[in-house]
């Protein structure tokens, strides 16, 4: 009868795509192939999930068939219980269905086993793949970025006191039970040597923890080898099926974080340090103290360090700590001995034109800052990428992110670290853009906004519609003023690089400051005639004049010295900027950086960290200190699209700000500059 009703359902649903009820009802009908199409999936279902209840029965005790019309029934008398899962209408059907051919405890173990095969085993399965998704891209991702972020320091941990722990496992006797398992089924030679290296081991975890710590690629690869050796060694020795247990999970864990260890760099690239080495010699002094305790009734005899027996265990654990205490020498000796790192130096010109190379491959125009020469320089180990920072005080600030390979912007950001905190200082990152935080937080610093920085998009930049009225008038004032411009490139420089040292010295005089350094260019002879120039003319002679950052990509332009006499004309400025965005547009650029409004773009919420509040403070209520406001509105003219840029430091409360002041001094040139103007 219900095959004949679907036969019947399928037929209306072939000849017709509605059905009207009682004259007043219209039911839309899905289309015959879907029909059978779950009439197919469906019998398909019953028949597979019969299938699993029959394999859990005693082979032969009935016949497939038969459980497949039972298990049919019964399934369409659940649902219509309405139970959840038809929970013991189902099982009271089958009992009585089949109660005759298979004895009543076996059928109801099948049953029980069914349920968990079918219902919680996908069940299972699916709140695993729901948590899956919701720690990789639902509401619980931040959590689980958190965790991953944390995992090097909590597997530093991990490894640290599974090294403690193998260590003492080297001092300590075996149960006499594991000793007599051990002498029938074991060589004595393997359980000696495994003793011993379990010692050993023990000691490199310890070295190993300090390079998780900084997240390097061979750390992670020696804690794994030496975690799966390690379980085995401590179970020919000892049958520490517990510190086995430990050492696989700790295995275990290393292979679910394999992408937060991705630094390139050997174990010993940089030395140990003495707090680590106080550390190990005193983890070792413990373990000296806890054989003489565990062993204070055995007499002392020379012939112990050879005695090789089952039993032994004193002599065991003497020559196993000894060979900890030499190796722990060893690494104090290497690290004492060690040359000391020679401070590094400004570049020399060598250096620059090998930075130029590099510069010239980048989206970024700011990269051409490095070009100055008053900034020292920190290559990558291939040589491809550099860092380019400052020192003051004990802050080492680090200018915009790593220039290069992308691939290679974490290796010298932890190599930065690195270097500045082994001499004490506080290390830093300043003007970093928001697409490379996430190699900072990974670092364990925190980022603060520092304003934002604003870019022209060139492909449709245009001075038509009212947006650029403004610029518009500027234009056509500067024209009726007798402005011209001119782009003067770097081989015709020399000529003219004496009236261009004229115009900048009236432009400092004017502004009664000096020569700004670090993050903004000086009117350095060699730094000028590097790059191209844009002058102004008012008739026959010079009156402005801006020094340009640009690479060879025609990503990014920029402009980084901006002078002009005191007697141009107002709108110089303006027409200068028009100029260079219309010239770059011309030669294909993408955009044309106007550089940064600082404290700009701080978020005015209630809620806003006390950082943003501050800095809106400053903001508004500081134009007798700085043009903040002035500086933006300026920038505005050109409707431009603003990206954050952040400081990058290590801890809060006063840190940021100690940086900033060190900062400031580096740009001043000095801390009288900081207070001048």
């Amino acid at each position: 009868m219900i095959l004949l009703a679907h036969a019947v359902f399928w037929l209306l649903c072939r000849t017709r795509d509605r059905l009207t009820l009682a004259g007043r009802y219209t039911l839309q009908l899905p289309q015959a192939n879907l029909v059978l199409q779950q009439l197919l999936i469906s019998a398909l279902d019953i028949l597979a999930s019969a299938a699993v209840l029959w394999l859990l029965l005693p082979s032969g005790s009935v016949d497939f068939a038969v459980l497949a019309t039972w298990y049919a029934i019964a399934i369409m008398l659940g649902i219509l219980s309405h139970l959840p899962g038809g929970l013991g209408v189902f099982e009271a059907v089958m009992l009585f269905a089949l109660g005759d051919h298979v004895p009543t405890g076996t059928l109801a173990a099948a049953l029980l086993l069914y349920r968990a095969i079918y219902y919680f085993l996908p069940l299972a399965l699916a709140l695993v793949a729901l948590a899956g998704y919701e720690l990789r891209s639902g509401v619980a991702a931040p959590l689980a970025r958190a965790a991953a972020n944390l995992s090097p320091l909590l597997l530093a941990g991990f490894t640290l006191v599974m090294g403690v722990v193998l260590l003492l496992s080297g001092v300590t006797p075996n149960a006499d039970e594991a000793s007599r398992l051990l002498a029938r089924h074991v060589p004595l030679p393997l359980v000696e040597a495994s003793h011993f290296l379990g010692s050993l081991s023990g000691l490199a975890l310890l070295v190993v923890a300090r390079g998780m710590l900084r997240r390097l690629d061979a750390a992670w690869w020696a804690g794994l080898c030496i975690a799966l050796l390690g379980a085995v060694l401590v179970i020919i020795k000892g049958l520490a099926l517990i510190e086995a247990a430990a050492l696989v999970l700790l295995a275990l864990a290393l292979l679910a974080s394999r992408r937060q260890f991705h630094r390139k760099a050997s174990l010993f690239a940089h030395p140990l340090s003495p707090g680590w080495l106080v550390a190990m010699g005193a983890i070792v002094a413990f373990m000296i103290g806890v054989l003489f305790f565990v062993y204070r009734d055995v007499d002392y005899a020379h012939e112990l360090w050879w005695r090789l027996e089952f039993d032994s265990d004193a002599p065991r654990s003497l020559r196993a700590s000894l060979a900890v205490a030499i190796c722990t020498l060893v690494l104090a000796l290497r690290h004492l001995f060690k040359p000391a790192r020679q401070p590094l130096a400004l570049p020399d010109d060598d250096t620059l034109d090998r930075v130029a190379g590099i510069v010239a491959t980048q989206p970024a125009a700011s990269a051409c800052l490095a070009l100055m020469g008053d900034k020292k320089l920190l290559f990558s180990r291939s040589g491809s990428s550099f860092l380019m920072f400052g020192q003051h005080g004990r802050s080492w600030i680090a200018l915009t992110d790593p220039i290069g390979l992308p691939a290679e912007q974490p290796e010298l950001i932890w190599r930065f670290l690195e270097l500045a905190r082994e001499q004490g200082g506080r290390p830093a990152f300043y003007q970093i853009r928001p697409q490379a935080l996430t190699h900072y937080l990974d670092a364990g610093l925190r980022a603060y906004k520092l304003g934002e920085e604003a870019h022209v998009p060139l492909a449709d930049f245009s001075l038509k519609g009212s947006a650029r009225a403004n610029l518009r008038h500027g234009m056509n004032r500067a024209e009726r003023d007798g402005l011209s411009f001119e782009l003067v490139r770097a081989e015709h420089l020399p000529a003219l690089l004496p009236e261009l040292r004229r115009i900048s010295d009236a432009w400092l005089a004017a502004h009664n400051t000096a020569e700004k350094r670090f993050s903004l260019g000086a009117f350095v002879d060699d730094y000028v005639l590097r790059q191209s120039v844009a002058v102004v003319r008012h008739g026959e002679h010079l009156v402005a004049f801006a020094s340009l950052m640009c690479t060879a990509q025609k990503t990014e332009a920029s402009i980084d010295l901006m002078r002009h006499l005191p007697t141009a004309p107002g709108s110089t400025m303006d027409f200068l900027f028009v100029r260079l965005i219309q010239h770059f547009q011309a030669e294909g650029f993408a955009r044309f950086n106007l550089g940064m409004a600082p404290l700009s773009g701080m978020a005015a919420h209630p809620l806003a960290p006390a950082w943003h509040r501050v800095g809106r403070l400053l903001f508004t209520n500081g134009e007798q200190f700085y043009n903040f406001q002035g500086l933006r509105a300026f920038k505005e003219k050109f409707d431009p699209v603003w990206e954050a840029r952040y400081l990058a430091v290590a801890g809060g409360g006063l840190a940021p700000l100690m940086v900033l002041a060190d900062t400031a001094v580096l740009i001043s040139g000095g801390l009288k500059g900081v207070f001048a103007k």
